[in-house]
């Protein structure tokens, strides 16, 4: 299994590096740029990597499994069926958060900013802003998703599609600085690793397989993993954005991931902590909490240029 999803990963980094120039040279084409807390004018909706990439896993899957060739399909990850249930309403959902926010990134209104700033337009001009269609659009696709999770409750399923909306919009929250977003993700992935592995070593139980051996997850975590590689470099120097396109996007793979892989305990948490940080970014601003701590202000930096 793990041999079949390095072969994945690797054709999907090559295939991604070959995408990444191209897609570059279409966002400026196209005009889908903006300016960055600097004010320097760079793409935006760079994110769209990720989902080429996804689509690109999809389109394998599927010819792979139509040649017959079933070691490279997802039965290849131990998955019964390549397009079980639950990976395709995984695809679906993840495509309907990363079109809401490529449309956010290429005619949203810029000027409106947070929740707050959302819910006054909504509040004083009874106007539908795009990000109120954005969050709208998100709890549908998070329905889709959770509905074919099963042996849960209505108050699960309600919780679980609240921990999906809230975690997409944390993604976005963060993404104002270079590389703030990706190290956010890449460092709950990493700790989402080490977690599982003691537990492993603790209570040595094979049920509880490390995050990036669950065979269920694999085919969702690849694509969006090497795209988010492959955009790091870039992010950090401050060269692209990724956009409500990517940062929703990660936001929403994660919340997924962590549906399919943990208790109701863990999303419990989860809801919890998303919450409160909902409720300090409506209040201030997350960028100003960053500068005022210490420990905060070092990892936000970590990596960035000077100038960055």
């Amino acid at each position: 299994m793990l041999t079949i999803a390095l072969l994945h990963a690797a054709l999907l980094f090559a295939a991604g590096r070959w995408l990444l120039p191209q897609m570059l040279q279409f966002l400026a084409a196209h005009r889908l740029c903006d300016r960055n807390y600097r004010g320097e004018t760079i793409p935006t909706a760079c994110g769209l990597l990720l989902w080429l990439l996804v689509l690109l896993e999809n389109m394998a899957v599927a010819l792979t499994d139509k040649i017959g060739w079933p070691a490279l399909t997802g039965a290849g990850f131990g998955v019964a069926h390549p397009y079980s249930a639950l990976f395709m309403s995984y695809s679906v959902s993840l495509g309907a958060v990363a079109l809401l926010g490529f449309i956010d990134d290429a005619a949203g209104q810029k000027h409106i900013k947070g929740l707050s700033g959302h819910w006054k337009q909504w509040k004083e001009q009874r106007l539908l802003s795009t990000g109120l269609v954005k969050a709208s659009g998100t709890a549908v696709a998070a329905a889709v998703f959770v509905l074919r999770q099963e042996d849960q409750s209505l108050a699960q399923g309600c919780c679980q599609i609240l921990l999906l909306m809230l975690l997409t919009n944390t993604f976005n929250l963060l993404d104002l600085r270079p590389g703030r977003a990706l190290k956010s993700f890449f460092s709950i992935v990493l700790l989402w690793l080490l977690t599982e592995a003691l537990y492993m070593a603790v209570m040595m139980e094979n049920e509880a397989p490390v995050f990036l051996l669950d065979s269920k997850l694999l085919p969702m975590a690849i694509p969006v993993l090497t795209g988010a590689c492959l955009l790091f470099g870039a992010d950090l120097r401050g060269e692209l954005m990724l956009g409500d396109t990517g940062a929703n996007l990660l936001g929403f793979a994660l919340g997924c991931w962590l549906i399919v892989t943990t208790g109701w305990l863990v999303q419990s948490v989860l809801l919890l902590l998303t919450a409160a940080l909902h409720l300090i970014s409506w209040r201030s601003s997350l960028s100003r909490l960053i500068e005022r701590n210490r420990m905060l202000l070092w990892f936000d930096l970590l990596g960035r240029g000077k100038g960055t």
